[in-house]
């Protein structure tokens, strides 16, 4: 899901100051990802991307990625930056 995906986007993305879209990764990621790698797809569900959609002050359009630990309704304050390829950056040819 992306930030225009919503209902109303269009007021919030011109109202809004920063916009921030959280996805669980294995919905997210390119299905090459999930396909061909089956083990790393399972682990993929214990991920989430935040996708900073909007920021006024600052860089859009950045993924960082976070451990859940859904067991204790939590996510890891250590993150890196999305190194798989997600849905909308698929290349497709014609």
């Amino acid at each position: 899901v992306r930030l225009y995906d919503m209902r109303g986007s269009s007021a919030i993305q011109y109202e809004a100051d920063v916009g921030i879209v959280i996805n669980n990764k294995f919905s997210v990621v390119s299905r090459e990802h999930i396909i061909y790698n089956p083990i790393q797809a399972q682990s993929m569900h214990n991920w989430v991307v935040f996708s900073v959609e909007k920021n006024r002050s600052g860089r859009s359009g950045v993924d960082l990625e976070f451990h859940l630990d859904a067991a204790h309704f939590c996510i890891e304050p250590r993150g890196d930056y999305v190194r798989d390829r997600l849905i909308d950056d698929r290349v497709t040819l014609e």
